[in-house]
């Protein structure tokens, strides 16, 4: 499996189109001298499509995310962990280790049964 991590300086990118690189890992290990890292000169939407595609992505951890990028990346069958928040440091440690949603991650706001659907929060 291959990770993506959406990232605006040291920490996750707090709007998906705001990123200034993405950092690519992969399962099981997650190990950081396997880690990639392309940055971004645009936060075009289909320049990030591009570079999953080209490097086999099919998780992508980030902040918010607009509803179109969101409904275009599950169409690609790319699975989103959206509203996650944080050093991009830590949150490769917590990968290892195999506790990435935990709430210490959650974006504030975030409700621990709140749900990312069409743009919104909604309880369910």
């Amino acid at each position: 499996m291959n990770i993506c991590l959406a990232a605006y300086g040291n920490r996750i990118a707090s709007l998906l189109e705001t990123s200034d690189r993405l950092i690519l890992l992969h399962s099981p290990d997650f190990d950081k001298s396997n880690m990639k890292t392309i940055p971004l000169y645009s936060g075009a939407y289909n320049d990030i499509l591009k570079i999953l595609q080209e490097n086999g992505v099919n998780t992508l951890i980030c902040g918010a995310i607009t509803a179109c990028v969101h409904d275009l990346l599950q169409a690609q069958n790319i699975k989103i962990i959206p509203w996650i928040t944080g050093n991009v440091a830590e949150i490769i440690d917590a990968l290892s280790q195999n506790r990435m949603l935990t709430p210490d991650f959650n974006m504030p706001g975030r409700g621990k049964r709140s749900r990312f659907r069409h743009g919104s929060m909604r309880k369910h």
